[in-house]
């Protein structure tokens, strides 16, 4: 299948817009017609010099339950994404779409993200999202049923730390709350579970040459 689209920036003063729409067409491996799309947008408001807050969305189309149980449908309209994706989108913890794991009734990520320059050498970041199916979810346990199509809520913090120009410490820590539906749609762990992540990276970039 093919994947076709556009991305833009536009600048309104100080705010910031971002915006894209794809669609994919075709068809599959599996020889079943493509028919998906998605779409993301996000405005960047700085509020004050070194303060800004980001609000925006990301979605993706996906196939119902209803569809997904019916051998006649003959199409998906599950939105894949194809490239690097990992931690930049859809929550640093990458609960979707990721080590393989596409989810089949799509995805709506909507978020806020806030970004404060607290000195030269110091910056912190938090960002939450609220995840959804944007279709029915199977209940793999009772294929009569559907889910409740919320997913959950992840919640991630950031500190980077500049000491010099050629070193900086980033340190990350990130909390997912999970509800049934997310349980029955990974088809494992407990919705009474959370995930944890954290992080400390170093980053070196050293001179090697200068005029």
């Amino acid at each position: 299948f093919r994947t076709i689209g556009a991305y833009g920036v536009q600048q309104v003063g100080k705010l910031k817009l971002t915006g894209s729409f794809y669609l994919q067409r075709g068809r599959n491996q599996a020889n079943l017609k493509v028919a998906s799309q998605m779409a993301s947008l996000n405005l960047k408001i700085p509020v004050l010099e070194k303060f800004s807050i980001t609000p925006g969305f990301d979605i993706l189309s996906g196939t119902s339950a209803e569809n997904l149980q019916n051998p006649d449908y003959g199409e998906t309209n599950t939105f894949i994404p194809l490239y690097a994706r990992r931690h930049r989108y859809f929550g640093v913890q990458d609960m979707f779409y990721a080590g393989g794991f596409n989810v089949p009734g799509g995805l709506a990520d909507y978020f806020i993200k806030f970004d404060y320059e607290l000195s030269d050498k110091w910056r912190t970041r938090v960002q939450m999202h609220s995840f959804s199916s944007t279709e029915s979810i199977q209940n793999f346990e009772n294929a009569t049923i559907t889910n409740d199509k919320h997913l959950g809520h992840e919640i991630d913090t950031f500190v980077d730390f500049n000491p010099y120009k050629s070193l900086k410490l980033s340190l990350g820590y990130a909390h997912f709350f999970a509800t049934e539906s997310m349980r029955l749609l990974k088809q494992r762990g407990s919705e009474n579970e959370t995930t944890h992540f954290a992080y400390l990276q170093v980053y070196y970039t050293p001179v090697l040459f200068k005029q």
